[in-house]
């Protein structure tokens, strides 16, 4: 019965030996797959570089012409909504923009925020030295990560996450530009990847209704997943690219289609 015992315990941890083994293999496999593919773009970048400064093809040249006054409308728009919800808005309002539909409270939610937003800017500048259009535009591979935090913990926290990310990631890599960087980079991207994906893909479900939505059809939930980030990052990509145009040497349309091409999809 002992030798039994000892039998047993052998071919249970030689399994477990294999199966973490095989893990490792697995991860590290990936991860050179995803080493060589972000160098293979990063080497694309740097080409594109040369065209930083192209604009756009006819039927877009009225917007390229227009993207400063856009830029500057916009930043004026987020200044005064964001006045508005701090010192005008009825608590109301503000919790129906900030509602988490979760057990998290206001205070743990910006402690989650904050911890979320520094991880992410944190993978954002180490892991991702891939130049799009540098130094203004790289591909962030996490970007996903704050869709994720907005729907599971809320598009409150999910805004956050994105807006400090942002900010984070521009410090650490030392791409901070001003007003650029906190007005528009870090507004639109937790505006369109945490907060946005949230309310459309999350609504008002609670967690065990999420997760039924998921159940009753995954697939349907995929392609809804990919449409709002797609969504999601055109608008926040237009709207950055005209910032850009302002505060960088690059044209509307080289920033709009660097990120409507490249970033969109990491979104999701």
């Amino acid at each position: 019965m002992a030798t039994q015992n000892v039998q047993a315990e052998r071919s249970s941890f030689l399994q477990e030996a294999v199966k973490t083994l095989v893990v490792i293999v697995v991860l590290s496999v990936l991860l050179v797959i995803v080493g060589w593919t972000t160098s293979q773009i990063g080497v694309l970048g740097e080409r594109l570089h040369a065209l930083a400064g192209i604009d756009a093809p006819p039927v877009f040249a009225w917007i390229e012409n227009l993207a400063p006054a856009i830029a500057v409308v916009t930043w004026v728009a987020m200044a005064l909504g964001a006045a508005y919800l701090i010192f005008a808005a009825s608590k109301k309002q503000r919790e129906t923009l900030a509602e988490n539909w979760s057990t998290l409270n206001v205070i743990q939610g910006i402690i989650a925020a904050a911890v979320l937003a520094g991880l992410t800017g944190y993978l954002w500048a180490i892991w991702n030295p891939v130049p799009i259009l540098p130094p203004f535009i790289h591909l962030r591979i996490f970007s996903f990560l704050i869709g994720v935090w907005g729907i599971v913990l809320g598009r409150a926290t999910g805004f956050l996450t994105g807006y400090f990310g942002s900010i984070v990631w521009a410090l650490v890599a030392g791409y901070f530009v001003l007003p650029h960087t906190p007005v528009a980079d870090g507004f639109w991207v937790g505006a369109m990847t945490g907060w946005f994906v949230s309310v459309v893909v999350r609504g008002g479900k609670s967690r065990d209704a999420l997760l039924a939505e998921i159940d009753a059809n995954r697939w349907r939930y995929y392609v809804k997943c990919g449409l709002v980030g797609l969504i999601g990052g055109l608008v926040m990509s237009f709207f950055v690219a005209a910032s850009l145009k302002v505060t960088t040497p690059l044209s509307w349309w080289a920033s709009f289609w660097a990120m409507g091409r490249f970033l969109t999809p990491c979104r999701w």
